[in-house]
């Protein structure tokens, strides 16, 4: 593999999940969620998870290429998921 491939996953989500998390938020954030909601909206969004502390870093990173890795294999067909098994991916011996 080349060292500095790199994968984008696409991660959508509406008005109603954004406005969900609104009730844990303060006064403050709820007073900017239209500003925010719109900013957002309007062009993709880059998410550092260099920003989280190691261990969320870490549990984030494994969640989203391992929904990557689904996804496409799923996507390649039934074919392709009978080869791609957690027995087949490690090597006990």
């Amino acid at each position: 593999m080349e060292e500095k491939q790199k994968v984008q996953v696409i991660f959508e989500f509406d008005r109603e999940d954004f406005e969900s998390l609104l009730s844990l938020k303060s006064q403050e954030e709820k007073e900017t969620a239209e500003e925010v909601w719109n900013a957002m909206s309007k062009e993709p969004v880059v998410v550092n998870v260099d920003s989280l502390d190691e261990k969320d870093r870490h549990d984030v990173k494994v969640i989203m290429v391992s929904w990557a890795m689904y996804t496409t294999v799923d996507k390649l067909g039934n074919n392709m998921k009978q080869e791609v098994t957690f027995e087949n991916q490690c090597n006990y011996e």
